[in-house]
């Protein structure tokens, strides 16, 4: 079809014969006949349709002259690729002061493990790191309350006296981790 509306191929019906042709993109002087029931194109004079072509440049044009094929067809949704970041898991992990593991999902993918792929670029591979289009994820620091454990200890007053009670903190929402906020860029 692309190469119909590139190269000017033009459809016409005779008026006597009701027969189809269609303009050659090449040559100016020589037409080429479509064979046509209803609106279907069986076939083409042109050497490709002559050969077995199912759909010759002549028939695209044919389908694109009644109206069945769109010029300018909708764009499909885009590609998906793994995220480059987290190698399509979708989570990343963090060590806590404690050692302790944590998942948070992927900073860049939001946790999906897929990142839509730009035109030109190619699939991440795991080993790439970051897709050069991505931001990097926020930088991480042990919590300054907790001290990276994710543990308090609270002292509490009750009707048997004051007791400590081991709660999560609540600073890190105990995660042992904070995020640092992005340095100041000087103007």
């Amino acid at each position: 079809m692309q190469r119909a509306i590139a190269e000017n191929v033009q459809v016409r019906q005779l008026a006597g014969s009701c027969a189809w042709i269609a303009t050659s993109g090449s040559d100016a002087g020589t037409a080429y006949e479509i064979e046509v029931t209803g609106e279907v194109a069986h076939g083409c004079s042109c050497l490709a349709g002559s050969n077995g072509d199912p759909v010759c440049k002549h028939r695209a044009a044919f389908y694109l002259a009644i109206g069945v094929l769109d010029p300018e067809p909708e764009p499909g949704a885009p590609a998906l690729a793994p995220c480059g970041y987290c190698s399509g898991r979708g989570w990343e992990t963090v060590i806590g002061k404690s050692g302790a593991a944590f998942r948070f999902d992927c900073s860049v993918c939001d946790g999906a493990g897929t990142a839509p792929m730009e035109e030109d670029d190619e699939p991440a591979s795991p080993a790439a790191g970051p897709a050069p289009h991505f931001l990097a994820p926020p930088a991480l620091a042990l919590c300054a309350r907790c001290g990276g454990s994710s543990r308090l200890g609270m002292t509490v007053a009750g009707g048997c006296g004051r007791h400590t009670v081991d709660t999560g903190c609540q600073a890190c929402h105990g995660a042992g981790v904070v995020e640092q906020p992005a340095p100041a860029i000087a103007a």
